[in-house]
């Protein structure tokens, strides 16, 4: 098993290489060249006045064919590193941040090279593969402990349920990062008369494309949160996970903290999500003065 681990990230640093080289080539293609022309003009006293004007071009077309071509080698590599790290681990990709964010890579480069084969633009790259690119800086950032196989916690015991669940999370996430470059070049192409951009209108097809793939992918997986399973295994990694180590860490009783968690989360709701006022409005430090007294009641008990 050993053996598979380090070869699995072996597979993500040959994939991190060829994902960096990739984002390098998109950006050169994509950014285009500025060609300069003079024009001169003579006038009637015998004078010439020249003038010199900037004309942006496409990029040099080898430059996004080598791009594609060293993300296909990205896909296989981290494609690799996945199937070798599941072999090894008997199970999804979804115990750590790690393990997810490898498949997330993975995801994200299969979704955007599959939506530049269909409508034939390279221009989305270098906004896609930057997402993925800065996460495989945060797999790099991540403490080595996490590279090893770990047994899985009581909440994620349930093999299927939870690989299906993660899945369809992670290539959710993944559409939408290429629903978010279509949205960017939309926003440029429809302010600027960018020759070498797509047209708008498929810039604006391609998004819709991608979140109407995205958003029924992501309603499944918070439409499972009303199954009674998953309800179960999300109880059990909360209070197994998150707050039991922290009860047990800072001597909290366990009611207490769950209380203090309790109040934070309806706070958060309030603010974030149904942005009620005055609290959706309400600085950090206000929150903070207005809470502190009532979460240090909760730890001390007084």
């Amino acid at each position: 098993m050993e053996g598979l681990v380090k070869l699995s990230f072996y597979s993500f640093t040959a994939a991190s290489i060829a994902l960096g080289a990739a984002l390098v080539c998109y950006v050169v293609y994509a950014a285009g060249r500025i060609r300069l022309r003079q024009a001169s003009l003579a006038t009637s006293t015998g004078t010439t006045m020249t003038t010199t004007t900037a004309e942006f071009a496409p990029g040099p077309a080898a430059a996004g064919r080598f791009g594609t071509l060293l993300a296909w080698f990205a896909l296989v590599f981290q494609g690799l590193a996945v199937l070798l790290r599941t072999i090894a681990a008997g199970r999804g990709p979804y115990s750590n941040m790690y393990e997810f964010s490898l498949a997330f890579i993975f995801a994200v480069l299969l979704v955007y090279l599959v939506f530049e084969r269909l409508y034939e633009i390279k221009q989305l790259g270098p906004i896609v593969l930057a997402v993925a690119f800065g996460m495989s800086l945060y797999v790099w950032s991540l403490p080595t402990r996490m590279r090893e196989v770990e047994g899985l916690n009581p909440a994620l015991q349930n093999q299927p349920l939870m690989t299906v669940h993660v899945s369809t999370a992670i290539l959710a996430y993944a559409t939408f990062a290429v629903a978010f470059a279509a949205a960017v070049l939309y926003l440029i192409a429809s302010r600027r008369q960018t020759r070498w951009l797509p047209s708008p209108d498929m810039l604006d097809d391609i998004g819709y494309r991608a979140v109407t793939i995205g958003f029924p992918m992501l309603a499944l997986v918070r439409s499972a949160m009303t199954n009674e399973q998953v309800a179960t295994m999300l109880r059990q990694f909360i209070a197994a996970t998150l707050l039991g180590p922290l009860a047990e860490r800072f001597g909290i009783a366990p009611i207490r903290m769950e209380a203090a968690a309790g109040q934070l989360v309806g706070v958060a709701m309030l603010r974030y999500v149904l942005g009620l006022e005055p609290i959706a409005s309400a600085t950090a430090q206000e929150l903070v003065e207005l809470l502190a007294p009532a979460l240090q009641r909760h730890f001390d008990g007084d």
